[in-house]
């Protein structure tokens, strides 16, 4: 995997026509991909095609052909996956929520237990509605993209900002519908806990297995990189980012910006104090969650609350920590290197970010 520009950063240089021919192809892709396709890879080859016209100063039927639409089907074809893959790369997304899902609701399932419920196994799930509605809102948002596919050519107003506003709007709108229509989807679609209990269990051992093979297969030819390694690229790139903005602002306001090296300290420091306090908080609400469970509710009740919720929230706080081991990484190499933030040997060598 290369080491590559984010698209959308690269995309910056292309002006007039060769922009707007840019908004429109990249709208279109990204409305007929799906989970797990090549999206980056496409864009990337989309801009390079479109930057080379520019700076040769060519017309851009002159790469394309005359139907755009025509060109962008046949690279989505030529980086698209298998329907099994992507499959495969849809679930994984809800593998670790099939894993949480799965883990409360055996909490629920013990609660029962111990308050008597008769055959708790055929209750119906709360669960499953909120799964369920995240389903549905991903159909809603699929046939939002159906339509922007047949309108991104049609008409020169549907721009990729106001794409990015209605996509946006509408996501806004869906998450706060997950919150509010599991209830009214529990009346309607009743799934039972012998059901809900097996099916998300399985994708999460599918899937599970699917990753760790495909790890395997990535080691072997060379191709694999840890989540280590790409946090500590994504911390530089958005350190450069933060001190690029800095120096415009800087710039804005007529001032002299500090030197590199000490607005990277401070910057440094502030993140980490930032972190101190995020755990601090984290663990915080943990706390309160356990001991209200364990005032308000049965021993046992409280103990089985204590663990479950250890066991879900015990391997976020481990990924969360991950950004904090990247950052001191990074300190550490610039320390080491005696450089600044715009060395690029900083970067872990060739992987795609």
């Amino acid at each position: 995997m290369k080491k590559d520009i984010l698209y959308d950063d690269y995309a910056k240089k292309l002006t007039n026509e060769y922009k707007e021919a840019y908004d429109q192809m990249s709208i279109y892709i990204e409305a007929a991909c799906l989970t797990g396709d090549d999206i980056s890879i496409m864009l990337n080859e989309v801009v390079d095609l479109l930057l080379s016209a520019q700076q040769d100063q060519r017309t851009i039927e002159s790469i394309i052909g005359n139907d755009t639409k025509y060109f962008c089907d046949q690279i989505i074809e030529s980086h698209s996956h298998n329907i099994t893959d992507r499959i495969f790369n849809f679930l994984s997304f809800y593998r670790i929520l099939s894993l949480i899902a799965f883990l409360l609701e055996c909490f629920v399932l013990i609660v029962d237990y111990q308050d008597g419920i008769v055959n708790p196994w055929n209750t119906q799930v709360h669960m499953g509605g909120f799964v369920f509605a995240i389903l549905l809102s991903l159909v809603i948002i699929s046939g939002f993209k159906m339509i922007t596919k047949r309108i991104v050519f049609k008409y020169k107003w549907y721009t990729k900002k106001l794409d990015s506003i209605l996509l946006g709007i509408m996501t806004i709108g869906l998450f706060i519908g997950i919150i509010f229509l599991p209830e009214q989807v529990n009346q309607f679609v009743p799934i039972p806990r012998w059901l809900f209990l097996p099916s998300m269990l399985l994708i999460f051992i599918v899937c599970t297995i699917r990753k760790k093979k495909e790890k395997q297969t990535d080691i072997e030819e060379g191709n694999y990189y840890s989540f280590d390694d790409l946090a500590i690229n994504s911390n530089i790139e958005t350190l450069r980012k933060r001190h690029d903005k800095y120096l415009k602002k800087c710039q804005k306001k007529n001032i002299q910006p500090q030197d590199i090296s000490v607005w990277y300290e401070e910057r440094h420091k502030k993140d980490m104090q930032g972190e101190t306090l995020g755990k601090i908080g984290f663990f915080a609400m943990m706390i309160i969650a356990i001991v209200g469970t364990i005032i308000t509710s049965d021993i046992v009740d409280g103990i089985i609350f204590a663990i479950i919720l250890l066991c879900v929230e015990i391997p976020i706080y481990r990924f969360m920590n991950k950004g904090t081991i990247a950052r001191i990484k990074v300190h550490e190499m610039i320390h080491e290197k005696q450089t600044d933030i715009y060395d690029d040997s900083l970067f872990i060598e060739d992987i795609e970010i």
